[in-house]
């Protein structure tokens, strides 16, 4: 369980430095729309809980699943799918679909990592990690 926790906030770690990094990059240099989100007021209960819950299951376990079942067998290469895929649904630009492909290769690490050892703290892991990753830009970025 230590090793777990200990991976749970490197990945947080990892996917705020990233998206950090790209905001930062952003504002000094490229200034690109950063998000859907800034033209219209989205409420934090589906920021915080329903939004990384909605995009667990659909991202996470279906998408994982569906990969398992065509027979994709390298973890790599699932991780890298599921974060092309994950990325292309949050277009509100190019940079933003880079920062959430790039921030997410982390999530979608924990997730598989932990679910060759315990399914449901895979699931539960991976909706704290995305909701803390939003409750941070919901903070500090926006």
């Amino acid at each position: 369980m230590k090793r777990v926790f200990i991976l749970f906030l490197c990945c947080l770690a990892i996917s705020i430095g990233v998206s950090y990094s790209f905001n930062f990059f952003n504002d000094h240099f490229f200034h690109f729309k950063a998000s859907g989100n800034q033209d219209e007021e989205v409420p934090t209960f589906y920021i915080l809980l329903l939004g990384p819950l909605l995009e667990t299951v659909i991202f996470q376990y279906v998408v994982y699943n569906f990969l398992s079942y065509i027979k994709i067998k390298k973890d790599w290469i699932c991780i890298i799918l599921m974060s092309l895929i994950f990325s292309l649904v949050h277009y509100y630009s190019i940079f933003y679909v880079l920062m959430v492909f790039f921030s997410s290769l982390a999530s979608h690490y924990f997730y598989i990592t932990t679910l060759k050892k315990n399914a449901i703290l895979s699931f539960f892991g991976t909706f704290l990690l995305h909701s803390m990753y939003n409750l941070f830009g919901y903070l500090f970025v926006v």
